[in-house]
């Protein structure tokens, strides 16, 4: 895996593995919080919320409000993935281990 692929902001996957080992159930509140505005909220913001802005505050009137619907597609499916606790991985999506989101049922086979 590589590590240095950003995930949230200049947060990088091998900061979220350092910061994970200290997220067990029942640990500090706290950490939790911290976690959630550093990983989960600056995901949303800098992938997601930042570009709609840019986008609508450009008023080119050029297409930009498709490209506003494409990303908000994309929020959808990525808010339904995290609730579902969903990981895609070049593949189809597998549910990650150790959470208490429901697991998607597996898709039925030759259809």
């Amino acid at each position: 895996m590589n590590t240095s692929v950003r995930i949230a902001g200049r947060k990088t996957t091998a900061d979220w593995q350092q910061s994970r080992q200290a997220l067990a159930p029942g640990a500090d509140a706290n950490l939790w919080q911290k976690a959630f505005n550093t990983y989960f909220v600056e995901r949303l913001t800098s992938r997601y919320l930042k570009p709609i802005e840019l986008l609508q505050t450009a008023h080119t009137f050029d297409g930009e409000g498709f490209s506003i619907l494409a990303i908000h597609c994309s929020l959808i499916e990525f808010l339904e993935s995290t609730l579902q606790g969903l990981s895609y991985r070049r593949g189809p999506p597998v549910a990650e281990t150790g959470t208490n989101w429901p697991q998607r049922k597996p898709a039925r086979q030759g259809l």
